[in-house]
């Protein structure tokens, strides 16, 4: 019992002394005390793992004294408030934060994995049901209602375009019964990306929700990536109502530019030359499995296609594609019916 007493005593003297020692105050500043455990924290953190020395020691504290006296004298005259101020602030605590927030294993697991999605395209179909993330409980259980209704419909054997036709708010479905074509890594949100490429062929996924609403993914069939398009088109529009005549009209524009582009015409130049009212020209950008490609590469055999992928345009297409070396650069005239 004594031995225990004494280990008690001991400890609580110990604790007193590490109280007293940290607890001193080495200078003060206004009414602020700098105490010897806050001199400690900082140099040890500043002085780079160098040994410890009285001279480092008084050093530092002249340096850490007049650190102090000039942020309080900054306080006191409010530089703290000044827009540039807090702009510089953020600014540096952005590079700060920047070194944590970089993690190289997972960037490097990233980019691997994008590269290896990207080497096939996923055919793709797709059912929709649209909910907004301030849906009303009532408005959640309709989508929720629907959407299960089309996943038991697709158990019991029916075929998914049959239930994309019935339920899917997809604005093309009723021409595509939701197959959306091929599509390929970056070409969609990362969250719905994981989803679709974790499918085998033939596979449909469960109902996810979004933050845009419901999804049901179904993989119709895999191929290796076609590589990206390049495309440049004449643009020849018309209205949603116009009239038999006047599409032919605009058909019958568009064969004549295709006459003078397969016999040589220039198609830059032609692009250039031609003014078509209402109408607009324009340049497609990099496009990986895009819509227009519905059929799968039909267009880039030169003959003219129909397609229902848009209702309003007629337009001369040609095709720069590096990433199929058998098939030569084509022209091809698209008709959006």
């Amino acid at each position: 019992m004594t031995t225990l007493r004494q280990t008690l005593v001991l400890a609580f003297v110990a604790t007193l002394v590490a109280s007293n020692v940290f607890g001193q105050t080495l200078f003060t500043y206004g009414t602020n005390p700098v105490s010897k455990e806050e001199f400690l924290k900082a140099y040890n953190k500043n002085n780079a793992g160098q040994p410890a020395t009285p001279e480092s020691y008084r050093e530092y504290l002249d340096l850490y004294t007049k650190f102090k006296i000039k942020v309080k004298a900054a306080r006191d005259l409010r530089l703290d408030t000044l827009s540039s101020q807090k702009a510089e602030l953020q600014g540096f605590k952005l590079q700060v934060a920047e070194s944590y927030m970089n993690d190289d294993a997972t960037t490097n697991r990233l980019v691997m994995e994008a590269f290896q999605r990207g080497l096939k395209e996923i055919h793709l179909a797709h059912i929709y049901i649209p909910l907004s993330a301030e849906a009303s409980p009532e408005e959640l259980s309709a989508a929720n209602t629907k959407i299960s209704s089309a996943y038991d419909r697709l158990a019991k054997g029916e075929s998914f375009g049959d239930v994309a036709l019935a339920v899917s708010a997809d604005p093309g479905v009723q021409q595509n019964k939701g197959d959306v074509g091929f599509i390929t890594a970056l070409s969609i949100s990362y969250e719905l990306e994981n989803l679709i490429y974790n499918l085998a062929p033939g596979q449909y996924s469960k109902p996810y929700r979004s933050r845009n609403g419901y999804h049901i993914f179904k993989n119709l069939g895999e191929r290796k990536a076609s590589g990206r398009i390049r495309a440049a088109q004449i643009l020849i529009a018309f209205t949603p109502d116009a009239t038999e005549a006047q599409k032919q009209q605009k058909k019958k524009l568009a064969d004549s530019l295709y006459q003078v582009i397969t016999t040589g015409g220039d198609f830059r130049l032609l692009a250039a030359l031609v003014k078509v009212p209402g109408g607009s020209l324009q340049q497609f950008l990099s496009c990986n499995g895009c819509t227009l490609e519905a059929p799968p590469l039909a267009w880039l055999e030169g003959k003219p296609i129909a397609t229902s992928v848009v209702k309003v345009v007629v337009c001369l297409v040609k095709i720069d594609n590096a990433g199929l070396s058998d098939i030569t650069r084509n022209l091809a005239m698209v008709q959006m019916i």
